[in-house]
């Protein structure tokens, strides 16, 4: 096969198509500013609605404590039953574009301890997020408990009754919490058994492990925890439970589209130029440069219509104006209508291939660079017979 040789105008063009490869490649990474700034917004919102409503939340611990004269804790006996029945009424706050979930607890639970002696025996709730704690209230052995908070240590106490003595303590007490992101319980008795249900369709387990028991359908959720001799095995109490979140994951798969621009753009551009070689007809500078705004145009549509549409009905919107405005302008710009349908096609596929990535999660790494290394595979086979125009290659 005889080689190709390239003259000085066909190597500035060369340069010049490099550099809107590389402008292209700026303007797209300015798109991901915007992403992240949209992201922050996002947080900023969740922040100050979470702050006047609750945060996360979790009842850490249930304890019986003898504390001396002063009021300090001299030490603390663990319940040898934990017991706890939960309803998490899920609430979308909205604000703006932005949708918050938020819920309110609904706790019921007992906790039956070995019998304390002592005169300042107290019982303590340890509650992560006090703030969202809509009411508090407690029986054991059948006599009202009167909870109160203790600012500097942070947890909610109450006497227990003097005429508590013989027997077993058994202590039984309804909670209502208004929280954000999750809600777990800490395992801090020697037996341990949590139920949790919700109208809430896409829970997310958390914790040291996962529930025994277990059942998600599109609406609803039910799960249980039987955890027994936690203290003995580890000496803490793990925290298990769940997150209660809106599907947030527009703006991280547009960042996760952006990663993958470079390998979009070198299809785009690569396509551009077999378009001009089937054609016979040179594009003009300024036509591949109005032409190179196609992508950057794609991903900032990307970007502000998965705010209102998700990402799935802004990724094939976005795609098919794309598509049309690009094989309309290489139709007019050509003259050819074997060009515009490679351009077409090629769109359609590139598209295509980057959603099916985008999608793939464990194997996107390898499927793209797999297509980086076919691509580069074809450039060499295109390239290889190419020769400088030097006096030595037309001697």
């Amino acid at each position: 096969m005889k080689a190709v040789n390239i003259n000085n105008k066909q190597k500035n063009k060369f340069i010049i198509l490099i550099a809107l490869f590389i402008i292209q490649f700026v303007f797209i990474y300015a798109v991901d500013f915007f992403c992240w700034n949209r992201i922050a917004s996002y947080e900023l919102v969740k922040t100050e609605i979470c702050s006047k409503w609750g945060n996360n939340q979790a009842i850490n611990d249930v304890y019986i404590a003898i504390a001396n004269t002063d009021g300090k804790i001299e030490k603390k006996y663990f319940p040898k039953m934990l017991n706890a029945n939960s309803e998490l009424i899920p609430e979308v706050r909205h604000r703006g574009i932005y949708n918050i979930a938020v819920f309110t607890a609904n706790v019921s639970a007992s906790a039956t301890f070995e019998p304390v002696n002592g005169e300042k025996r107290k019982l303590i709730i340890e509650i992560s997020d006090a703030n969202g704690t809509a009411s508090l209230s407690g029986r054991m052995n059948n006599r009202e408990l009167k909870f109160s908070y203790d600012a500097e240590h942070k947890y909610f106490v109450s006497d227990i009754p003097a005429e508590i003595g013989a027997g077993d303590m058994n202590a039984n007490f309804d909670i209502v919490l208004r929280g954000s992101g999750s809600f777990s319980f800490g395992a801090s008795g020697e037996k341990n058994s949590f139920k949790m249900h919700s109208k809430w369709g896409n829970p997310k387990f958390i914790g040291y492990r996962l529930p025994d028991t277990y059942k998600i359908d599109e609406k609803n959720f039910t799960a249980e925890w039987n955890i027994d001799n936690i203290n003995k095995i580890s000496g803490l109490s793990e925290n298990v439970g769940t997150e209660i979140l809106v599907a947030f994951d527009s703006y991280a798969k547009v960042d996760r589209a952006i990663g993958y621009s470079f390998l979009f753009l070198m299809i785009f551009m690569a396509t551009l130029i077999t378009g001009e070689w089937v054609s016979k007809n040179k594009l003009h500078i300024l036509q591949y440069a109005v032409a190179s705004c196609t992508p950057v145009i794609f991903y900032l549509l990307l970007l502000s219509t998965s705010e209102f549409l998700g990402f799935e009905a802004g990724f094939i919107l976005c795609a098919t104006i794309a598509t049309s405005m690009i094989s309309i302008y290489t139709l007019i710009a050509f003259r050819s209508g074997k060009s515009m349908l490679i351009i077409l096609l090629s769109n359609i596929l590139s598209y295509i291939l980057m959603y099916v990535i985008l999608n793939m999660q464990i194997y996107a790494l390898i499927a793209g660079s797999l297509v980086i290394t076919a691509g580069l595979a074809i450039a060499m086979c295109a390239t290889a017979k190419i020769n400088r125009n030097t006096p030595e290659a037309t001697a």
